[in-house]
């Protein structure tokens, strides 16, 4: 069984949405039954719905049993994510996310490995747009050179009016270092803004949780994210980020930024649904340099996608127990690119 706890958010509506596609039967765990089933009502989902306080513990592990699959969709994740996945051991139930937020998948790893590990369940984060993809592409990439040293993921995607959950997102990981893989060992790092010629691309570095997945199958020497950008957008770029996280370093400028995420609560979430933008892993071993891409779809549709995947995968069992990169639970990367209904380039 899959739980689904924050089932009401933009990309949960979207989650609902591919699981009434693909016949696959969820639990919604909310606050207010009531209040849930309003906001849902467009949907035409009749999945049965329980009562959870995500903050409770305890009435998160009475709503799961031994194997189920805890899908952590609440806004902020980060801020409940921890608690989360300790009440998805306790029950024996497997844990997934798709925040991304780079401080706290590094606590989960550091923490909470070895406890799953001991309990048989799987911990799996940053399952959705930005972490997943970026870790499918360095597989794709490693099957070229599987003695690579060093590695880069780039993101590229289009605009889209961010959701109120990934405002709240961005102000936690704009407010903390990043991490990166530096003499084959994670290390927090303030990069944010760092720029880079890789491959023919510019990457301007923004913290993403690849670096942290990807170091639980191979053993790099350095590896960084960040985002694919045009050479002549890349100082535009670095500014915005480093303007924006220097902007939350004090009072004024996190509440000017609470004022945005209050002025952007309860708008629909747009995308360009003919857009289709890519991720691409860039390999290298001394002179020698590899890449491999995928295309992807917008944002929340891409993470919805990938979170139902991650998912069901969870749910079929037999998966790798303690902390885990979502390429180490699906069964193949072209089959999981099929099923997503994104291209390996």
């Amino acid at each position: 069984m899959i739980l689904l706890v924050g089932a009401t958010g933009e990309t949960s509506r979207r989650i609902i949405q591919y699981a009434l596609q693909q016949d696959v039967e969820l639990r919604l765990a909310v606050r207010n039954i009531d209040t849930a089933r309003r906001r849902l009502a467009g949907l035409g989902a009749d999945f049965e719905m329980c009562r959870v306080d995500a903050s409770d513990m305890g009435s998160v592990v009475s709503a799961l049993g031994p194997g189920d699959v805890l899908l952590n969709a609440a806004t902020p994740s980060g801020a409940l994510g921890h608690g989360l996945a300790r009440a998805a051991i306790m029950a024996g139930a497997h844990y997934m996310d798709f925040s991304g937020e780079v401080r706290d998948t590094l606590r989960m790893l550091r923490e909470l490995d070895e406890p799953a590990r001991e309990r048989g369940v799987t911990l799996c984060p940053g399952a959705g747009y930005s972490g997943a993809t970026g870790d499918f592409a360095v597989r794709l990439a490693l099957k070229k050179m599987p003695d690579a040293t060093a590695g880069v993921t780039g993101y590229f995607a289009g605009g889209f009016t961010p959701s109120y959950g990934t405002l709240l997102s961005e102000m936690e990981i704009l407010s903390h270092p990043g991490v990166v893989v530096e003499h084959g060992e994670l290390v927090e790092r303030e990069t944010l803004g760092s720029i880079h010629k890789i491959g023919g691309r510019t990457l301007v570095e923004r913290p993403l949780a690849d670096p942290i997945l990807v170091s639980r199958y191979m053993r790099f020497e350095s590896f960084r994210s960040g985002i694919d950008v045009p050479a002549e957008a890349a100082e535009q770029t670095a500014e915005m980020f480093t303007s924006a996280a220097s902007g939350l370093k004090d009072e004024k400028g996190r509440l000017a930024y609470l004022e945005k995420i209050g002025s952007a609560a309860g708008q629909a979430v747009e995308e360009e649904p003919a857009f289709v933008g890519f991720v691409t892993a860039y390999l290298s071993r001394g002179d020698e340099s590899t890449q491999a891409a995928i295309t992807s779809w917008p944002i929340y549709e891409q993470t919805a996608r990938m979170a139902l995947l991650i998912s069901r995968e969870l749910d079929d069992g037999g998966r790798p127990t303690g902390f885990q990169a979502p390429s180490s639970v699906v069964n193949s990367i072209e089959g999981a690119c099929a099923q997503l209904g994104v291209t390996p380039l």
